[in-house]
């Protein structure tokens, strides 16, 4: 996982529609009823990308607008007051990894469904989702010291998944090999590239899939 920086306030757009959707209606707005207006519900889902630098709030992976979804780190089910809070809005990918994965939904917000347990459950806003998890060169991930919260994110998320750990490893291999890790020399020049490319957004203001897995071997070089 990596952090998510989100703004203090509210997208102008969600909180201009929610104030027009009471005024017209009496009544506050639900999820649902954004979801009907497919313009606000564009505008938010894209808003919500941008700062997450296009990357699932969960695995890291590449967002695919036709296998995404806007995800309720809360779940609906829980706190039903939380439905449009921005705060606790984010995007999952759908749990698929195109060209490896052989199920749908195998990670990520569609796999943990409505799992929610206060005292195990990490925020992809919090500083310590980035510090719980330990990556693997072959693109596994375990727990950190046997911290029980990494243990139930990666169980309830799917995030060992088949899938995710050999797109991972792929993702990891490519960044050693330009490194000239396999050559027994590392291009330290090479070395500091790559570590820019993964922790640095480009112009379109995009992440490469996997930043945090990659970043975290490049580091331990």
């Amino acid at each position: 996982m990596r952090q998510i920086i989100k703004s203090n306030r509210q997208p102008d757009s969600l909180r201009q529609w929610k104030s027009s959707f009471y005024r017209s209606n009496r009544k506050s707005a639900t999820y649902r009823d954004l979801q009907r207006n497919h313009v606000k519900f564009f505008e938010l889902k894209e808003f919500l990308k941008k700062e997450q630098y296009n990357l699932c709030c969960y695995c890291c992976n590449i967002l695919d607008e036709a296998d995404c979804h806007i995800e309720h780190f809360v779940p609906q089910s829980v706190d039903s007051s939380s439905q449009l809070d921005y705060h606790n809005l984010f995007v999952s990918c759908n749990g698929y990894v195109q060209d490896i994965s052989t199920i749908d939904e195998e990670s990520c917000g569609h796999r943990r469904k409505d799992w929610y347990d206060r005292s195990l459950i990490v925020s992809p806003t919090d500083p310590e989702c980035e510090k719980i998890f330990v990556f693997l060169s072959n693109g596994e991930v375990i727990p950190e010291a046997h911290n029980d919260k990494a243990h139930a994110m990666i169980e309830h998320f799917g995030l060992d998944s088949y899938a995710l750990t050999k797109a991972r490893g792929a993702a990891i291999d490519i960044a050693l090999q330009s490194i000239g890790f396999f050559n027994d020399s590392i291009d330290e020049e090479a070395l500091k590239g790559e570590l820019e490319f993964n922790q640095n957004p480009d112009a379109d203001g995009n992440l490469p899939p996997f930043c945090d897995a990659v970043s975290y071997i490049l580091e331990r070089l």
